[in-house]
């Protein structure tokens, strides 16, 4: 039975970041995976970002858009459960594109993942709608709304939780895929999760499933494949 899956961007990202993961893991089939791991895949765009504004307010942050994702998934689409995939979370800025590309040029291997139209098409996405400012905007909520734990049990993140860990983005000193799963596994961070796969690659950076789109979809399927069999 296909699962139900949720991608969910970061910034400076846009909706379209996921396009090269959407058909491996709605039809495994032709990238030579397992049918029977099939997923309905759902897209959004945050809330303030590409063709999702204007805003309708002004307190959003990372909790209250994934409950916003927890209602359309569930009441507006009728999915009892599903899994979500997301990467990172959000000054208004002047001559914009040349900003973007400087976070993509930092973030990432971008010279070697992008082409020009590539590049452009994300860009164009803010550009004609206008949604830099609004996307920035939830990062500033982050701080000024804290979320809260709403219980007070460990982990804190109770469901099944993969994490895909990238070369561009090691911590210092942090120089192998080995040495940075082992880096994660003993810092504080790691017993917020129910961890049930950890994967680092040596390739890869900011715009993970951009990047390493088959690297990605093959840890999220590994993860679904290890949570279904304990549950089983």
């Amino acid at each position: 039975m296909p699962g139900r899956h949720r991608c969910v961007h970061g910034w400076p990202w846009t909706f379209w970041h996921w396009s090269k993961v959407v058909d491996p893991l709605a039809g495994p089939g032709p990238t030579g995976g397992d049918p029977a791991e099939a997923f309905d895949v759902i897209v959004p765009s945050l809330p303030g970002f590409g063709f999702s504004s204007p805003l309708r307010r002004a307190d959003l942050n990372f909790g209250k858009i994934a409950d916003l994702w927890h209602t359309l998934v569930t009441e507006v689409l009728g999915f009892e459960k599903y899994a979500v995939g997301g990467c990172d979370v959000g000054a208004l800025v002047a001559g914009q594109l040349a900003w973007i590309l400087q976070r993509w040029l930092k973030w990432s291997a971008a010279e070697t993942v992008y082409s020009k139209d590539e590049l452009l098409t994300h860009a164009m996405i803010y550009w004609t709608t206008n949604t830099i400012g609004s996307s920035i905007r939830t990062y500033a909520n982050n701080v000024r709304y804290s979320w809260r734990p709403s219980h007070d049990r460990w982990p804190v993140v109770e469901a099944p939780t993969g994490l895909t860990l990238v070369g561009h983005e090691n911590p210092p000193g942090v120089l192998t895929p080995e040495a940075r799963v082992r880096h994660f596994r003993e810092s504080d961070r790691a017993r917020w999760y129910n961890r049930v796969n950890v994967r680092a690659h040596e390739r890869g950076g900011h715009f993970i499933p951009w990047e390493i789109p088959g690297e990605w979809v093959e840890d999220l399927r590994r993860t679904f494949r290890i949570a279904r069999a304990s549950r089983d």
